[in-house]
């Protein structure tokens, strides 16, 4: 019998299969397209295990939830910058997830995960943030069209990113015997993550064919200026405004 979360889990998992085969072609969306065919995975071994229809299931959560993280930077970091290829170096970043999945396959078991995979999940948040923030400090640097290319959705898919983190550390801190308080965070948390990766791949979908992304050049133009103006008086908000004053001169 099919509980009203198992029904919530195939939903998600459908859902989030087809949003990331839309999204692995497009070079700027692949990040995002990986993000969403593990968590589509992810949603799909819950079913298969809470509805018992395997009868051993691999301890592949906890990977999983290592993975998340540097998907979601790397995707912002990707959506952001024309140059944007991955390095060796960077690629470390995946390897303890990756690590842990490959381990739980030939038996091994990560106990007492939780708080690393929760902090791991915060502190990948905080660095897309830094993204969002560099991303916005240089396009209004070097582009006279900054306002309409701002990423404020971003931050507000960040925010709901990490209420869906604290909602699901809830639901594994409540007791076992709260069965109902249990199912209402969790079925609240796979409601979120639909609403959030649905908002997800229509914004960046949207702001990939308007915007190319920001170029090496603009990088360093932009920190070029901060260097000329390091030893002015003048706040950031009256640089600004000379600048668009001068802009509006020579336009």
């Amino acid at each position: 019998m099919f509980s009203f979360i198992d029904l919530l889990y195939g939903v998600l998992a459908v859902h989030c299969f087809l949003l990331g085969l839309f999204s692995l072609p497009r070079p700027r969306l692949r990040f995002l397209g990986l993000f969403l065919l593990l968590l589509g995975l992810h949603m799909a071994l819950n079913l298969i295990a809470e509805t018992s229809l395997a009868g051993y299931m691999p301890p592949v959560f906890p990977g999983f939830g290592l993975l998340y993280g540097p998907l979601i930077y790397f995707f912002f970091r990707g959506l952001v910058r024309q140059q944007a290829g991955l390095t060796i170096w960077q690629g470390l970043h995946f390897l303890p997830g990756t690590a842990l999945v490959v381990g739980a396959l030939f038996g091994f078991e990560m106990t007492s995960g939780f708080l690393l995979i929760f902090a791991s999940a915060i502190g990948y948040m905080i660095a897309s943030a830094v993204v969002i923030r560099d991303y916005h400090e240089t396009l209004h640097d070097t582009r006279t069209e900054g306002l309409a290319l701002e990423l404020g959705w971003a931050r507000t898919l960040l925010v709901g990113f990490v209420a869906v983190v604290l909602l699901d550390g809830a639901a594994q801190m409540l007791p076992v015997a709260d069965s109902v308080a249990r199912s209402s965070a969790h079925a609240l948390s796979i409601l979120g993550l639909l609403s959030i990766t649905l908002y997800m791949i229509i914004r960046a979908f949207r702001f990939s064919l308007n915007f190319p992304g920001l170029t090496d050049q603009d990088r360093a133009l932009s920190d070029s200026r901060r260097d000329r103006y390091a030893g002015s008086k003048l706040d950031e908000a009256e640089k600004d405004d000379i600048e668009a004053r001068l802009r509006t001169m020579f336009d």
